[in-house]
């Protein structure tokens, strides 16, 4: 696996160098923030075991972007540096961040290569402190990185049908312990009824996923599926589909691991700006329910899904299954700006503007190499106002063990022991619940605050965890390219699965943000 981690990303850096000059457009805006801060608590320990320190924090880091004839890419990296006071246990002292994806046109209207990358920090487990509480801490974390190519191809015959056929492979490196690393190849074909059928639309998709992983060996997934959709008025279309799914793992309980599928639903737009999606059928692991609901109105934009169905902790750090807030922005600027360049660019500045590029909170894809049955409902709003802007989001998951495997857990000490042996992280029901308020006092200054709240609980043990955030801050912009900031911050929670731990912490920063202009 070692030589495919080397070799697809240097391919794809092979690509972008090929990539043709003329009529192209490079971005690059290098940027460095410089803070202080003084915590009370900077690691989230115990409440007996806390200590205050200050800490200096050096953050330099680019935005970077290419628009060309047959190539767009965009991608930002960041390097995070912490000097402490006093020491440094249970706290980190550098990480880094990047983001990056990538589009390529190899030959007109028949081959495509889609490519992303990542590093981001990331909570280990639904318990204890989770990664809205703040960037210091070691506790429950690690940096996980991931990329993925895939190439496809789109061919059009006429206005028969669209086929689609993708070849996708990917990695999720998550350092040592329970997750590890893992590589994936996998397969993914749709033919789509063309333009001819406007009253019974049809699909065809068959999918294929291969997974090799360093500590849960192999595993192996098929889909495959039939669509109907039948128009019954402009603005009504019923749906239904049929197929079957197979899995490659052993049954916690010895049940089936494959199985005929169906549902039944309808898809409702009444207008451009509004669209409901459900859907109501049975796998072969139970009764499911799939719900999509979006409305855009000139000040708000409004986004709810549910979702029920077999997922692993890879894919979701790959495609994190929350409410997307920058396809929700993008949704709301669509309007405005048509141009997408332009828009991403909008989205990017409105996301940092409005401090949403911390999230809002959210469920966490915690580190388990086994397969579950997830139940997720996500809800986001965002109100622009002239002066005022709100976001609100909402998560809730519920996740059933399916496979045997290992746990994030086993490596904690101090666990509690419940009865029959059960593990706490086996089954487990999170809420997360978000709100960003954001004021423009003037052209140069704004004020803001955010409240999260999260609950995670184990539906095999009285297991319950809290963690909770709120933040104020003020931002002005000093110069066309110097920004300031203060913050001031309170994080809590209780844990009765770590240890038996409850912690808190205050802090405020004062920082200076520079961003050069774009070259």
């Amino acid at each position: 696996m070692a030589d495919l981690r080397l070799r697809v990303p240097a391919a794809l850096l092979a690509l972008l160098c090929a990539a043709p000059q003329a009529q192209a457009q490079w971005k690059f805006s290098p940027q460095i923030s410089v803070s202080e801060t003084y915590s009370d608590n900077p690691g989230l320990a115990r409440r007996e075991d806390a200590h205050g320190q200050w800490i200096t924090a050096v953050n330099p880091g680019f935005d970077v972007s290419y628009v060309g004839p047959r190539l767009t890419l965009s991608g930002t990296h960041q390097w995070n540096y912490y000097y402490y006071s006093r020491d440094d246990n249970g706290t980190r002292n550098n990480g880094r961040q990047y983001q990056g994806a990538a589009k390529a046109i190899v030959i007109d209207e028949l081959l495509f290569v889609d490519a992303n990358a990542s590093r981001t920090p990331r909570s280990q487990s639904a318990f204890g402190p989770q990664l809205n509480d703040n960037p210091y801490a070691l506790v429950n974390s690690r940096e996980v990185s991931t990329w993925s190519v895939s190439p496809y191809l789109r061919r059009r015959f006429g206005p028969t049908a669209d086929l689609t056929a993708r070849y996708t492979v990917d990695s999720v490196d998550a350092g040592v312990g329970t997750l590890g690393s893992s590589d994936s190849k996998g397969i993914d074909v749709r033919l789509d009824s063309g333009s001819i059928f406007r009253t019974l639309g049809w699909g065809l998709s068959y999918r294929r996923q291969d997974i090799a992983a360093d500590n849960a060996g192999t595993s192996e997934s098929e889909n495959a599926l039939a669509n109907l959709s039948l128009r019954v008025s402009r603005t009504l279309a019923l749906t239904a589909s049929g197929g079957y799914d197979k899995y490659d793992y052993e049954d916690i309980g010895g049940g089936p691991t494959q199985g005929n599928n169906w549902s039944a639903g309808f898809d409702w737009t009444p207008s451009s700006r509004t669209r409901l999606e459900l859907a109501g059928g049975r796998h072969f692991y139970g009764n499911t329910w799939n719900m999509s609901a979006s409305h855009r109105s000139r000040r708000s934009v409004w986004s709810a899904r549910y979702n029920d169905g077999i997922v692993n902790s890879r894919d979701q750090l790959l495609r994190p299954d929350t409410t997307d807030i920058t396809a929700l922005v993008d949704e709301m600027f669509r309007s405005q700006i048509r141009n997408p360049i332009r828009r991403a660019d909008a989205v990017a500045a409105y996301i940092l503007d409005n401090g949403l590029a911390r999230g809002l909170g959210q469920n966490a894809a915690y580190f388990a190499n086994r397969f579950l049955r997830q139940k997720s409902f996500n809800a986001a709003v965002v109100f622009n106002g002239p002066r005022a802007k709100l976001t609100l989001s909402a998560d809730d998951s519920r996740r059933s063990v399916l496979s045997v495997g290992a746990s994030p857990l086993l490596a904690l000490p101090n666990l509690p022991t419940f009865p029959g042996g059960a593990r706490p992280d086996d089954n487990v029901h999170q809420s997360t619940v978000g709100a960003i308020m954001n004021y423009q006092i003037t052209a140069r200054s704004a004020a803001q605050a955010g409240l999260t709240f999260g609950r995670s609980s184990s539906l095999v043990s009285d297991a319950v965890d809290y963690n909770q955030a709120l933040r104020m801050s003020f931002t002005r912009q000093l110069t066309q390219t110097v920004s300031s900031l203060v913050e001031v911050r309170h994080v809590r929670g209780s844990s009765d699965v770590v240890g038996g731990r409850s912690y808190h912490e205050n802090a405020i920063t004062a920082a200076l943000n520079m961003k050069f202009k774009a070259r």
